[in-house]
């Protein structure tokens, strides 16, 4: 069907909203991916996409390209369930593009029902995709009350996901992923402490390195939340985008795996004027300490995009590539502007001081938290030294 054809039997067939009926200006027929779907018009890029008749983002294209990728490199096969789906792309993509055969998409909305059940025929997946309309938790508890679990989970809510990180961990299967976007970031990253301390149990002030801070709380949460059922939610890759953060978790079973993980929840020291950190102390936290990246999964990924997901662009491939060069460890960077303001003299090129760290026997990259941030083992007394040296040859 002609992408007019099919505008014009929607806006016939029809839908009132809230605010908006159904119209064919009101939609426009996208390709992304493999997936072909009928979106809401966004005229001005500012449009907050919550306001929109049906909740849609290009700017997660990015994000859902790379969660196809990553879904490729941890499934082999089962069933999604995206129980906030919005047009349904997430879901469709997944079954399209990923070893996952069947889903849920669900949405309170009547009209997201609509949309995301069109969406679904427009692909030819009515038989693989079901659609709902239910309460997201509920829907959740439902499936769980009827003894059957699904393999990946994805929460994409507006705003915070924390109402729907239990729900989502007990209606996941063993070995089973969970992924969340989180847009809740000015609590993350330290622009309201006390909303961070309600929503997520911890307290997050403003750092130089507070995306990454952003992300360790996050995964703090979830974890603790998995903890609770006796269930470690391992983290595999977490990252942060333009006003949202987002994390990938394997599902693994045992009291024993739970406890080892929650002795790397603790907290953190920092003094903003030297830029030291000291980890187990302080009352930044609770947060996440361990790894934020699983290099297995990741390596796995890149081979897959090299030989079968070209099509995502060079844009997922590239920061795939960047997250595997990333140093592992230890927690946080520093700001390379802000170690200008500290230190004087005269600021070296990245390159250069990275070099120079590891030339001195210390661990050193860059990040993707931050174009200008560096991930070192060098404590900020040497890191000191060994600018100095650099600034003054």
């Amino acid at each position: 069907m002609e992408i007019k054809e099919y505008s014009e039997q929607f806006s016939r067939e029809g839908c009132q909203g809230k605010h908006l009926a159904l119209k064919s200006e009101s939609f426009k027929l996208i390709e992304e991916g493999k997936a072909r779907v009928m979106v809401p018009v966004i005229k001005d890029e500012s449009f907050p996409p919550r306001r929109s008749p049906v909740f849609y983002n290009p700017a997660m294209k990015f994000d859902r390209d790379l969660s196809v990728c990553l879904l490729n490199s941890l499934l082999n096969g089962g069933e999604v369930l995206d129980p906030l789906c919005g047009t349904g792309i997430r879901g469709i993509r997944y079954v399209l593009e990923t070893p996952l055969e069947k889903g849920i998409l669900n949405d309170v909305s009547p009209m997201a029902f609509r949309v995301s059940r069109r969406n679904v025929e427009l692909n030819s997946l009515s038989e693989k995709l079901s659609v709902r309309r239910r309460d997201a938790n509920a829907l959740m508890h439902c499936i769980v009350e009827s003894g059957r679990r699904i393999d990946a989970v994805d929460v994409d809510p507006y705003g915070s996901p924390v109402k729907y990180i239990s729900s989502a961990t007990r209606v996941l299967r063993r070995r089973g992923i969970l992924m969340i976007t989180c847009t809740d970031t000015s609590s993350l990253m330290g622009t309201y402490p006390r909303v961070s301390l309600r929503r997520y149990s911890c307290w997050i002030p403003r750092t130089e390195f507070r995306e990454e801070l952003a992300c360790r709380a996050l995964v703090q949460f979830v974890i603790r939340e998995g903890a609770k059922q006796d269930v470690f939610l391992k983290p595999i890759f977490s990252y942060v985008g333009k006003h949202y953060l987002r994390a990938f978790f394997c599902l693994e079973s045992g009291a024993r795996k739970v406890d080892k993980a929650l002795k790397m929840v603790d907290f953190l020291d920092y003094d903003p004027k030297s830029g030291r950190t000291s980890l187990g102390e302080g009352r930044i936290g609770p947060i996440w300490l361990g790894p934020l990246f699983s290099k297995e999964h990741l390596k796995i990924a890149l081979d897959w995009i090299e030989s079968k997901g070209e099509y995502l662009g060079i844009k997922v491939k590239g920061f795939i590539k960047a997250a595997l060069l990333e140093e592992n460890d230890p927690p946080f960077y520093y700001d390379l502007h802000l170690l200008h303001s500290r230190f004087k003299g005269r600021c070296p090129a990245m390159g250069e001081l990275i070099e120079k760290l590891r030339e001195n026997g210390f661990r050193a990259s860059r990040t993707l938290f931050s174009p200008t941030g560096i991930r070192t083992d060098c404590e900020i007394d040497e890191l000191k030294r060994i600018w100095r040296a650099i600034s003054h040859r």
